[in-house]
């Protein structure tokens, strides 16, 4: 009995630690919170005092002043890779949030699934070879769908209830996630009807809600070479090392010079660039599917310039042979990229926000602006369906124009007035009244 007294009792001042959680015990020590405020601040006032100089970060290299208050890691990092960081540590170590706030943040927590759930997204995984983005996705939606129904089986659900589900789904969410919702439905229940769960098919009662089609954001042919220009000679890296310029300089010119995606980019090996033929090869692209994209003169030369004397430096022994390496010779992340296409276009001095498939919608623009045929850009781009391109047509509307005015076979009749023209063609005969 006393060792318990003792426990909750703080072992600065002696107060009381009755009605103390497990986990502000653990976090603050057996102290008080006064007495944790009080340490933590003459920590801080410590840290506060230690002069701190510029360094270059570890993941991008960017040159840096850290704050006072960082430490470990944090003190190793600029922000945007920190912030980084901490979005892929929550995400690695399924951070459980509140039940009370997940509703809020539009996530649920990402543990304690049901069993049958669970053998969805294995099923998803080993049989079906989904991306890890769709099951990163569907296991999110497995969590909304289990946080709503927490006391009943999955495969027990009515059509009432899934109905029910998506449309408190549609309150705080877009019609594409509702859509996505759903498409786990409809994978989920055709699991459960190949285990023998159930025989019922409730997801056919469930409508999908209308999805209004957005036109993609593009950069003009102005910006995108004012972009190029300064990926080119390093403008966003403040005065460091070449072989970083010329990294980035490759990937700005792999997204919009051969419009590949962002995870094609970084998953590039050096098997799949041929300089000679000016080409290179999409190998397990969106949907497992390959294709082959030209190279512009000017991909070739920075690739070559790259591989024979900047890639050498930043390789490892653990590097492989991947094509575009980070700082730590490994393969790079998603995230780096887009805060390496931000630097550039803030050095460029354009005023607008980007991301990297903004570059890949550019290319695809341009090219039917250049009088390129539809069909030719879905393969480019690696596009199951033509319908998908069409929304390019939208975005370069003179291109359809001038290949009507190209094509149709009346632009090519001699000019003549509308009178001449009908007075010209042959009269139908007429046929014969029958009396």
């Amino acid at each position: 009995m006393e060792t318990t007294q003792a426990s909750r009792a703080c072992r600065k001042c002696g107060a009381s630690l009755v009605g103390q959680s497990a986990i502000d015990r653990k976090r603050q020590g057996r102290r008080c919170y006064a007495c944790y405020r009080a340490e933590e601040n003459a920590s801080l006032a410590r840290r506060r005092e230690i002069p701190r100089e510029p360094r270059p970060c570890r993941e991008c290299g960017l040159t840096f002043t850290p704050p006072k208050y960082a430490t470990g890691t944090h003190d190793k990092l600029c922000p945007e890779c920190w912030n980084a960081y901490q979005r892929r540590w929550r995400r690695e170590n399924n951070k459980l949030i509140p039940k009370s706030d997940w509703r809020k943040r539009g996530k649920a927590p990402t543990q304690g699934l049901p069993e049958e759930l669970e053998g969805v997204l294995k099923w998803c995984k080993l049989e079906r070879g989904l991306a890890k983005n769709t099951l990163s996705a569907y296991r999110n939606d497995a969590c909304r769908l289990a946080a709503m129904y927490p006391e009943r089986r999955v495969y027990d659900l009515t059509g009432r209830e899934l109905r029910a589900f998506l449309a408190d789904e549609g309150f705080r969410n877009s019609p594409s996630t509702v859509r996505r919702r759903l498409a786990f439905l409809k994978v989920a229940w055709k699991f459960f009807q190949i285990e023998e769960l159930t025989d019922r098919f409730p997801v056919a009662a469930c409508v999908a809600p209308r999805q209004r089609r957005k036109l993609p954001l593009i950069l003009t042919r102005e910006e995108c070479f004012a972009v190029l220009q300064a990926a080119a000679r390093g403008a966003h890296l403040q005065g460091m090392v070449r072989c970083l310029a010329a990294r980035d300089f490759c990937v700005l010119l792999l997204l919009y010079g051969s419009g590949l995606r962002r995870s094609e980019v970084i998953n590039l090996r050096m098997g799949d660039i041929d300089p000679g033929a000016a080409r290179l090869k999409v190998v397990n692209g969106k949907g497992g599917k390959d294709r082959v994209v030209g190279l512009v003169p000017m991909a070739v030369e920075a690739i070559v310039r790259y591989v024979e004397h900047s890639r050498p430096l930043l390789a490892r022994p653990e590097s492989g042979d991947l094509l575009i390496l980070s700082t730590h010779g490994l393969k790079m992340d998603g995230s780096l990229v887009h805060r390496i296409l931000k630097r550039v276009v803030k050095a460029a001095g354009i005023q607008k926000w980007v991301n990297p498939h903004m570059l890949r919608h550019s290319f695809a623009t341009q090219l039917l602006q250049g009088g390129a045929g539809l069909l030719s850009i879905r393969d480019l781009l690696g596009h199951s369906s033509v319908s998908t391109t069409e929304i390019y047509l939208h975005l370069a509307p003179e291109a359809a124009l001038a290949d009507q005015q190209k094509s149709h076979p009346l632009n090519r009749l001699p000019r003549v007035s509308a009178s001449t023209a009908l007075e010209a063609r042959p009269k139908p005969a007429l046929a014969m009244e029958v009396g």
